[in-house]
């Protein structure tokens, strides 16, 4: 018994078949030699591009995806899980322009029913959110079922009809003047709060001024007023049922200045850690990009490629401060200011690297030819 083996390419005669062999011959020496070119002269940017992946330990959790424009967006509570126990989604209600509701997951006491606890805010989220402040209002409910005092008593009967289980609270002025209010804590803008009043009397324009952030000066001699609580926390009672306002800060940062200037890199919310970084919810601490560092990502990386530091826009002095040109401010110049009538903005340049486009038109060529040679020998 006898077995043949079919041959990968069939020739007639032995001319046949030398031709073939040729080409055969062109087509392999072709596509290594184009490949060993790209090689060396991609191996270098290619593996400075793409590293090969750590073994991980199948007990490890895989990663959690955070997103760079909104980081802690949220639609429900049960969406928080993901980053660890204690989050919250909290909504925030404003009368700007596209948005009107936010929401982002929020660790800790939150403000909410009868806690004046934190609200959710935005410094690390993409430009024009930056502009929302929040405040824990105290906001009166019509449809209250049945309103709670401080102690947990009932002020009125429950009322079937209605739908909201509220609280009782009483504010005063410095004139003795009083208002009974039955009502929930409830995250607003800055902007709406002040439009509806909603200090109660004359009390709302105080309770604003006691959380205002700091006048500052910049690199060209421009005055600048920081927004409430300097963006780095929330607006609200000092205490439950409190009409004296003050700012409750995110970790990291100190209501003795109304938030001001870190005193540590420690994060709590996905709003913190400012344009430049994010914050690490397994950790708890500030994340920075290249060409920023320090507590809060807040000072400017002097050693970084020029490219990344004070968003390519300005220069990083010796003390890690940005020095920004005419028109741009912030940490890391990533705001226009409202002189040029345009809204802050901090550019997302996609990277394109040269590497990885000039290897796929490597492979794209290399592929090409070695079907052009394959083709004598059809």
């Amino acid at each position: 018994m006898s077995s043949e083996r079919t041959p990968l390419f069939h020739a007639g005669d032995s001319q046949d078949n030398s031709r073939s062999k040729k080409a055969l011959l062109f087509a392999v020496g072709t596509v290594g030699a184009l490949a060993t070119v790209g090689y060396y002269h991609h191996a270098t940017p290619a593996l400075n591009a793409v590293e090969m992946p750590a073994v991980a330990s199948l007990d490890e959790e895989p990663p959690v995806t955070i997103s760079s424009s909104t980081p802690g967006s949220c639609k429900r509570t049960s969406d928080c899980a993901k980053y660890g126990d204690g989050y919250s989604c909290v909504a925030l209600e404003s009368n700007l322009v596209g948005l009107t509701l936010l929401s982002q997951c929020v660790k800790g006491d939150v403000c909410t029913g009868n806690i004046n606890g934190a609200c959710p805010t935005f410094n690390s989220w993409s430009t024009k959110f930056r502009q929302i402040q929040p405040v824990c209002a105290f906001a009166e409910v019509k449809n209250c079922d049945n309103a709670l005092s401080a102690d947990g008593t009932s002020v009125n009967p429950a009322d079937a009809n209605k739908t909201v289980t509220c609280y009782a609270a009483t504010f005063k002025n410095a004139k003795g003047d009083t208002k009974d209010v039955n009502g929930i804590y409830k995250c607003v803008d800055a902007k709406l709060y002040a439009a509806n009043k909603m200090g109660f009397l004359d009390l709302t324009p105080v309770q604003l001024l006691a959380c205002a952030g700091n006048t500052t000066t910049d690199s060209n001699g421009i005055t600048h007023a920081s927004q409430l609580c300097n963006s780095h926390g929330t607006c609200g009672p000092v205490s439950q049922y409190n009409s004296t306002y003050g700012c409750k800060c995110n970790a990291g940062y100190s209501s003795a200045d109304n938030c001001y200037a870190p005193v540590g890199n420690v994060c709590d919310g996905f709003g913190q850690c400012g344009s430049m970084g994010s914050c690490d919810p397994k950790n708890g601490q500030c994340i920075c990009k290249a060409g920023a560092n320090g507590d809060q990502c807040a000072k400017c990386d002097v050693s970084a490629a020029p490219e990344s530091v004070c968003s390519g826009q300005g220069k990083c002095g010796v003390d890690g401060t940005c020095q920004c040109p005419p028109g741009l401010e912030g940490n890391h110049c990533e705001i226009r200011t409202k002189a040029n009538n345009s809204a802050t903005s901090s550019s997302n340049t996609t990277d394109s690297s040269p590497s990885s486009s000039a290897v796929s038109l490597s492979v794209s060529t290399v592929a090409g030819l070695a079907l052009l040679a394959l083709s004598f020998v059809m």
